[in-house]
């Protein structure tokens, strides 16, 4: 559970005593406890990680799609034009000279 805001302001009012009277004993203390960590910073480069992440995926996606768009009309436009070759094919050439 993290501190309040006024706990906080205790405890740096404190350690500002404490650098001002002994500064050897506060640079000994601030050893023994770890770094303050940046959540905002850190949370920062999380969400540009997963924005270029849903970039990609977006990319990706739509790739896949024109993709596909392409296939099937490249095959339907395969298909109109073997019909029309395959009637053109089959129909019996006409005789100009016979009249029914």
């Amino acid at each position: 559970m993290g501190l309040s805001m006024d706990e906080r302001r205790r405890l740096e009012e404190i350690d500002r005593q404490l650098t001002s009277t002994d500064p050897r004993l506060a640079t000994r203390l601030a050893t023994l406890r770890p770094a303050p960590r940046r959540p905002a910073a850190v949370m920062s480069w999380n969400a540009v990680a997963v924005a270029i992440l849903l970039f990609l995926l977006a990319a990706a996606t739509h790739v896949a799609l024109l993709t596909g768009l392409g296939v099937v009309l490249l095959l339907a436009g395969g298909m109109g034009l073997h019909k029309s070759w395959t009637q053109h094919d089959t129909q019996p050439p006409e005789d100009p000279t016979h009249r029914p």
